[in-house]
């Protein structure tokens, strides 16, 4: 991704638009994607077994969080910037790279991993199956 990224970065237009960042936002919306295939996973009993199904339920969050955080934290880094920016009360230009936004991503980014490694480490996920009855009387 980065090979073909660095062939439309001599646009002018394209730089401008941070497209690491952008490639980001498009991670994360993947990862959110495949959020929603393991949730069809889950919905058909037959390919899923009960031993696989605690780990599954677990990559359904794993997955949507990672993928929020990835595409809503290059979307706010972005804006930040666009602040700081229009905010800056000196006449000194600010320059904010891509770089320190993607620092910043990240740091979102190993915020979750921390949680989500203390969180499966202390209390587990463990699937269970319902049945609810729909019988009306």
């Amino acid at each position: 991704m980065v090979n073909a990224l660095s062939l439309y970065v001599i646009n002018r237009s394209i730089r401008l638009s941070s497209p690491y960042l952008n490639s980001i936002f498009a991670i994360g919306c993947i990862l959110c994607y495949l959020d929603v295939i393991t949730l069809s996973l889950n919905s058909d009993n037959s390919s899923v077994t009960m031993d696989n199904f605690s780990v599954l339920c677990g990559a359904q969050i794993w997955l949507l969080c990672y993928g929020f955080t990835l595409a809503f934290g290059s979307l706010f880094a972005k804006t930040w910037r666009i602040y700081r920016i229009f905010t800056n009360k000196t006449s000194k230009t600010i320059a904010i790279k891509d770089w320190h936004l993607i620092t910043t991503v990240a740091n979102l980014l190993i915020i979750d991993i921390i949680i989500f490694i203390i969180w499966t480490a202390v209390d587990p996920l463990e699937g269970t199956v319902k049945t609810i009855s729909t019988d009306v009387s």
